[in-house]
This record gives C-alpha cells, sequence and structure tokens, in this order.
C-alpha cells in the first residue's frame, strides 16, 4: 500500500482507503458480517500489503491490499470525478480470512511479524494468538 494512503474503520462497519496525496476517497466497502456490527480497531502488517480488523461482534477479517495502484489520478481526472464517489472499485481490496474470534467486541489488534500472525483482544477479557 502506498505512504500516502490512509486506512479508517468506522461503527457503520465500513472500512475507508483515503488518500492523504489527492485528499479523497479511494475504496469503501462494508467488512463487517452483520449490518449492524462496526469496526473497532484495524492493523497492517509490515508492507501494508495485508489489513486486518476486529468488529464489534467479536469476529477478524483480513484483507489484501497489494493490488492498490502506487499511483493517483492527476488533477484534471480529479476535477472530473463526481464528489463522494470512491476512486477505486473495491475489488483491489481481496477477503483472506475472516473468523469469530471472540464472544464480545474486539478491542486492540497487534501484527506478529515473523510468524505471520495476529494477537487479538477483547472485552470479554481474553488475548489470543492467530497464525495466518
Amino acid at each position: 500500500m502506498p505512504d500516502s494512503v490512509l486506512v479508517s474503520g468506522g461503527a457503520d462497519g465500513y472500512m475507508r482507503l483515503w488518500s492523504v496525496h489527492v485528499m479523497a476517497l479511494l475504496v469503501e466497502m462494508h467488512v463487517c458480517e452483520s449490518p449492524t456490527d462496526g469496526l473497532q480497531h484495524v492493523v497492517a502488517e509490515g508492507s501494508a500489503t495485508i489489513l486486518a480488523f476486529g468488529d464489534s461482534a467479536g469476529r477478524i477479517s483480513v484483507w489484501d491490499v497489494s493490488t492498490l495502484p502506487q499511483s493517483w489520478p492527476n488533477n484534471a481526472e480529479m476535477a472530473a470525478r463526481q464528489e463522494g464517489v470512491p476512486l477505486l472499485p473495491a475489488s483491489v481490496v481481496r477477503p483472506l480470512y475472516a473468523w469469530r474470534a471472540h464472544s464480545h467486541a474486539i478491542t486492540r489488534l497487534a501484527y506478529m511479524t515473523g510468524i505471520e500472525g495476529l494477537i487479538s483482544a477483547s472485552s470479554d477479557c481474553t488475548v489470543r494468538m492467530w497464525t495466518l
């Protein structure tokens, strides 16, 4: 993922990728299983090609963002775009894994380099380790 991308997740369950360079929404997609669940935490692995999200229902989802373009539209293309519409199709983000990790909301995720895994903490008072 390019350095100029900001990742956000919200209570609406949507993951959004923003271009800091052109100050525009790149990708927007709902990543929670249920429409009533919200995203609680997001983490990227070291090379920023994998994103993991923890949600309010205790689920973890892992996404591949390695196909994001490394360059952005020029000023003329930006002026012609429709405001609020993502610049890229959702297909540039691919789901890899999703599972129920905890019985309550995920409160923290950490990526473990070297073993390709995640550590998750939850409001159910558990901490778990996962290999990808």
